[in-house]
């Protein structure tokens, strides 16, 4: 994550450089021209989603899963409002309003387990078996960020909330070797799958609001006619709550955006 951040820097540095004769916004002192105050546009990006440690399994209570992994897009709107008075033209501080929907491609966590197995016949084995439990979320998410700029720079963070469209959490529990065992089950939580080799345990729909904290970093590419700007982004979303009625596991993630904006 470190050289992400430091590679991104490097390459804002080096737009920067390149442009310090012809571009505006490389002699002020803060961010973007002072006029206009109000800015409006599209938002989009790329996202990598952390589930935090601490999921149980229903199916072994002995072992909870660890923390899962995800790609992740996210595409909305946005809108900046520039603060105060400009200091030598530019503007110094802003508001950015953010509404986006956000997508969760299924995020998996998996462990291998093996325990003694006694048939009907009384002969014992070794029962290897495939834990996974899987994520599917989407949200509505909106956010409200506060930016300090510093030229093209711009530093800031704020608090976001996503509301769930669609959840589902499944556990599953594989038998991999030995290959004549099949499992059954009279509990109507569970079912059975791929011909009895795996149990599952679904839950849906109880994503909590997902509440999270945010900072990060952003950087004018360019501006046309001081009225449109084109700024990518790196956020990292720290999870404040537990997304789930029945979890303990937070969601976190690292997010890389573009914002196109115009000024009205």
């Amino acid at each position: 994550m470190i050289k992400i951040l430091l590679s991104f820097l490097l390459l804002c540095g080096i737009f920067s450089a390149a442009s310090a004769q012809e571009d505006d916004y490389s002699t002020a002192c803060y961010g973007p021209p002072a006029s206009p105050r109000v800015y409006i546009g599209l938002s989009g990006g790329y996202g990598r989603i952390f589930h935090t440690e601490g999921i149980s399994n229903p199916l072994n209570s002995n072992q909870n899963f660890d923390a899962a992994r995800s790609n992740s897009f996210f595409a909305g709107f946005c809108a900046e409002y520039f603060l105060g008075p400009p200091k030598k033209g530019d503007w110094a501080a802003s508001f950015l309003l953010k509404a986006y929907y956000s997508h969760l491609n299924a995020a998996k966590s998996t462990f291998l387990e093996s325990e003694p197995y006694t048939a009907q016949n009384g002969q014992t084995s070794i029962l290897k078996t495939e834990n996974t439990a899987t994520f599917k979320t989407s949200f509505i998410n909106t956010e409200l960020l506060y930016f300090r700029y510093f030229s093209n720079f711009s530093i800031g963070g704020g608090f976001g909330s996503g509301f769930p469209l669609t959840s589902s959490i499944e556990k599953q529990k594989e038998i991999l070797e030995p290959e004549n065992i099949i499992l059954t089950t009279e509990d109507k939580r569970y079912r059975t799958d791929q011909d009895g080799r795996a149990l599952v345990f679904e839950e849906e729909d109880i994503t909590n609001i997902n509440f999270y904290a945010k900072v990060g970093i952003q950087y004018d590419l360019f501006s046309v006619n001081r009225k449109a700007r084109l700024t990518p982004s790196v956020f990292y979303n720290f999870g404040l709550n537990k997304s789930t009625s029945t979890e303990s596991f937070k969601i976190n993630s690292l997010q890389f955006g573009l914002d196109f904006k115009a000024g009205l």
